[in-house]
């Protein structure tokens, strides 16, 4: 709560050094603050490793971008099927290697219907 009543401040840099104190929940709240959504999804992806809530966040902030980084996480996670829904949803072919890649070494038919 703190956090968001400051003002007046780099928002980058108090937040990179909340990661080094290991704050996450500070961090990700100053990036949301200063609409870093980049950043914002790294804490949940990197440090919070919470590929649920970085999936609601990406819902609600909706970017291109966002939904990019959260589909590349998700498939070197290994989580193939909804890594490959959020490059859809950011309409990012760039990554089409790492999908191919990840669908041969972690896919199952189950995940594309086949039966």
């Amino acid at each position: 709560e703190y956090v968001l009543r400051l003002d007046n401040y780099d928002g980058a840099d108090i937040a990179s050094v909340c990661l080094e104190a290991n704050l996450t929940e500070e961090a990700y709240t100053i990036y949301h603050k200063y609409e870093l959504w980049d950043e914002a999804i790294g804490v949940l992806i990197d440090h919070a490793k919470d590929f649920r809530r970085a999936e609601d966040f990406a819902h609600k902030i909706n970017k291109p971008e966002v939904w990019s980084r959260l589909g590349v996480a998700m498939l070197k996670g290994g989580v193939v099927y909804d890594g490959v829904a959020c490059l859809m949803r950011a309409k990012d072919p760039n990554e089409y290697l790492l999908a191919i890649e990840a669908a041969k070494e972690h896919g199952e038919e189950r995940d594309w219907g086949i039966t």
